[in-house]
């Protein structure tokens, strides 16, 4: 009887320190990309804080996905849907202008990582009640 809730416990623990940790890394790369002094390190840095924003969003979506139900949980799902037509198009529009230039990929990630931050940002201030945040 007390390991399942010990396990509990220590699950919830770690969960709380990989979404903090997460958190640090993202801020980490922020600042990284700030005094990155090189393009190559520009556009890593750039790329891997656009995944680290992808993570990011899937949880969210899965935790969305988990608890929304019915007609919610179907327009959800389309807009989801929707808005990664969207966000492949978007990025790639943008990064275009600078085709074959070595800036390409540093345009194309800071486009992935500011229209991922705009829709992590608006779901989560859909969730006017925190059901969907992190814990």
């Amino acid at each position: 009887m007390l390991r399942p809730l010990i396990f509990g416990v220590l699950i919830a623990a770690c969960l709380t320190s990989c979404q903090e940790s997460e958190e640090a890394e993202l801020e980490r790369l922020e600042a990284a990309l700030s005094s990155a002094e090189s393009q190559g390190s520009l556009n890593r840095t750039s790329h891997e804080l656009s995944l680290g924003l992808e993570r990011k969003l899937k949880r969210l979506e899965d935790r969305m996905e988990k608890g929304l139900e019915g007609k919610e949980l179907e327009l959800f799902q389309k807009s989801a849907a929707a808005w990664k037509i969207y966000f492949e198009s978007e990025w790639q529009f943008e990064a275009e202008s600078f085709h074959g230039g070595s800036i390409q990929p540093m345009i194309a990630n800071s486009a992935a990582t500011r229209l991922l931050a705009e829709r992590i940002k608006g779901l989560e201030e859909w969730d006017t009640t925190g059901r969907f945040k992190a814990k």
